[in-house]
């Protein structure tokens, strides 16, 4: 999705980069504000709705449980590209990862995460480590 909206692109350039939208003063120090600021407006009520579905489109977190997503999601998509394959069941990562498994086998994960799981391979028998 290519945005106008300069803030916007950053965060999609930030995500297609790093894989996943966990943005810190480190990683970003000039996108950081900008996120922030989102997530106290969105807090308030007053978060933009056209800006409000941009980011829910592509995974924005606005909230605690979603940084903690964007976080384990970080870790599996990190060991892949470091390793070439999935986290063992094994491992922190590899039980959170088939926990999110078990979540869509229920339809109980939400659209936007099953995608992205999915563009790591994670649905993929032949990746899933045992």
């Amino acid at each position: 999705m290519a945005s106008r909206d300069p803030h916007l692109a950053a965060l999609e350039r930030h995500l297609h980069r790093t894989g996943h939208l966990m943005v810190s003063q480190s990683s970003d120090a000039q996108l950081y504000p900008w996120a922030s600021r989102q997530r106290l407006l969105w807090r308030d009520g007053q978060l933009d709705r056209t800006i409000e579905r941009k980011l829910r489109k592509i995974g924005f977190p606005f909230e605690v449980e979603d940084c903690e997503w964007e976080h384990a999601f970080s870790q599996v998509a990190h060991y892949r590209r470091q390793l070439g394959r999935l986290p063992p069941p094994s491992t922190p990562a590899g039980r959170w990862l088939q926990r999110q498994r078990e979540l869509s086998e229920t339809g109980t994960l939400p659209r936007s995460r099953e995608d992205r799981l999915r563009a790591e391979g994670a649905f993929d028998p032949s990746d899933h480590p045992r």
